[in-house]
């Protein structure tokens, strides 16, 4: 199983370009751009793709990388353009809800 250095490496050949959630092993993947979870990030975003467990029922994220609480919302949803894609292994009754009503 691919650990998620090899994972996020290939994202990058592939011209992605940020990741957040990741800020405890910034010095470690050097070649992305680290970011604060934002709507403005999002806005420009193509894919989210969440950890296999996605959300919680209250949209919380849980990273094991990251000290600080991620919390995907419907603000930050909204913010993600039609075309988006959300990938995750789970998508628990919140996150499918979210999607659904978002488009």
């Amino acid at each position: 199983m691919p650990d998620i250095f090899e994972i996020i490496r290939s994202f990058t050949d592939l011209d992605a370009n940020m990741v957040i959630g990741y800020e405890d092993l910034h010095e470690q993947l050097l070649e992305v751009q680290h970011s604060k979870l934002t709507r403005e990030v999002l806005r420009n975003a193509d894919v989210l793709i969440l950890p296999v467990v996605g959300t919680d029922d209250h949209g919380r994220v849980e990273s094991s990388f990251s000290s600080e609480t991620l919390l995907l919302n419907k603000e930050y949803m909204s913010s993600l353009p039609k075309h988006a894609k959300v990938c995750t292994g789970i998508a628990k009754s919140y996150l499918r809800n979210l999607c659904v009503e978002l488009g």
